[in-house]
C-alpha cells in the first residue's frame, strides 16, 4: 500500500488549529524545526500519529516496523511521526515527519499531532505496539457506521523477551475465546493474556485508539494537570474522561486489533510519578 506523502501547499497558518498549535509552543517554549504540513485535499481518511522518545536506543529500528505496520493497512492512513531534540529523522520518514527543537513529554507530541491532523479521523500508535491485519480497518469502519466520538478495541499482550509475537501475522478477529484477561499488573507472561479494554474488563480503551479529529476543535489533548504538573503517563485516561465529562461517545470493539508490547522496565507506565497525586490535587482537571 503506497501513502500519499504530506504535502506542503497546506496554508496552516489561516487555520484556527495551527494558531493554537503555535500558542502551545511558545507557552512550552518549543519550535518546529522541520515540518511539511498535511493538506486536507488527500485521499487518507485517518491519520495514525507516534510521539518518537529521542532516548528511545531501538527507535529506528521500531520506526521501519511500525512504519511497515502502517503500509499494511487497506485503508491508507497517513502516518505522522513526532520526532523531539532535533533528532534524526530517517529518509523514508521525513515526508510524515514533524521535529520539535527540545525533548517533550510523549502528551506534548501528540498535542502537536493533533493540531497539525487534517484528516476526518486520527489515532496513536506507540512506536512499539502493532495493529493486527485489518484491526485498524475495525475501529475506522466502526467510526464510519456508528455515532461514536471515539473508539477502543482488544489488545493481545506481547511481554518483551517471552512471548515474542509475531505481530505482523495476527489478524483482526471477534473471536476472542483463546484469549484470557488476567488482572495482574504488570502482567504475567503468558500467550494468551489479552488487555481487556475492548471487552470492557479494563478501564482502558487501549493502548491505541481511534477519534473524530473535529473534537479538537473544542478540546485540546491534555498535557498537564490544573496545579501546573505536566502529565507523564496517564494523559490518555485524561483524555478520556475529558471527553466523557463533555458528553462525548466512547464505544469499545470486541475484537483483537493489535499487540500491545509490554516492557515494565522502560516504559513510561511502569515508572514512578506523581500523575495520580496531581490529578487528585487538581481535583481531576487537566489543561
Amino acid at each position: 500500500m503506497q501513502i500519499p506523502k504530506i504535502k506542503s501547499d497546506f496554508d496552516a497558518a489561516s487555520t484556527d488549529r495551527f494558531k493554537r498549535l503555535s500558542q502551545f509552543l511558545e507557552k512550552i517554549g518549543a519550535e518546529i524545526t522541520s515540518l511539511d504540513p498535511p493538506s486536507s485535499s488527500q485521499k487518507a481518511k485517518s491519520t495514525i500519529f507516534c510521539a518518537v522518545y529521542s532516548k528511545d536506543p531501538s527507535r529506528y529500528r521500531l520506526i521501519e516496523e511500525h512504519f511497515e505496520n502502517i503500509l499494511r493497512v487497506n485503508s491508507g492512513p497517513q502516518p505522522l511521526y513526532v520526532f523531539e531534540d532535533n533528532d534524526f529523522v530517517p529518509d523514508f520518514v521525513k515526508p510524515y515527519a514533524v521535529v520539535l527543537n527540545k525533548a517533550v513529554t510523549i502528551y506534548e507530541a501528540w498535542r502537536v499531532a493533533t493540531h497539525i491532523c487534517q484528516t476526518k479521523f486520527i489515532g496513536n500508535l506507540n512506536l512499539d505496539d502493532r495493529f493486527t491485519d485489518g484491526g485498524f480497518e475495525a475501529m475506522e469502519s466502526a467510526l464510519e457506521r456508528s455515532n461514536f466520538d471515539l473508539v477502543g478495541g482488544e489488545w493481545l499482550i506481547d511481554i518483551k523477551d517471552f512471548s515474542e509475537t509475531k505481530k505482523g501475522e495476527l489478524t483482526c478477529t471477534f473471536d476472542l475465546s483463546n484469549y484470557r484477561r488476567i488482572q495482574a499488573w504488570p502482567p504475567e507472561k503468558r500467550h494468551d493474556q489479552i488487555l481487556g479494554s475492548g471487552i470492557s474488563q479494563n478501564g482502558s480503551f487501549g493502548p491505541a485508539t481511534l477519534w473524530r479529529s473535529k473534537i479538537h476543535d473544542q478540546i485540546d489533548y491534555p498535557t498537564r494537570f490544573q496545579n501546573g504538573q505536566k502529565i507523564l503517563s496517564m494523559g490518555d485516561s485524561c483524555f478520556w474522561t475529558k471527553l466523557a465529562r463533555g458528553g462525548y461517545r466512547i464505544g469499545r470493539l470486541p475484537a483483537l486489533v493489535g499487540v500491545y508490547n509490554s516492557d515494565p522496565l522502560n516504559q513510561a507506565e511502569f515508572r514512578q510519578n506523581n500523575d495520580q497525586k496531581n490529578y487528585k490535587l487538581s481535583i481531576g482537571r487537566v489543561l
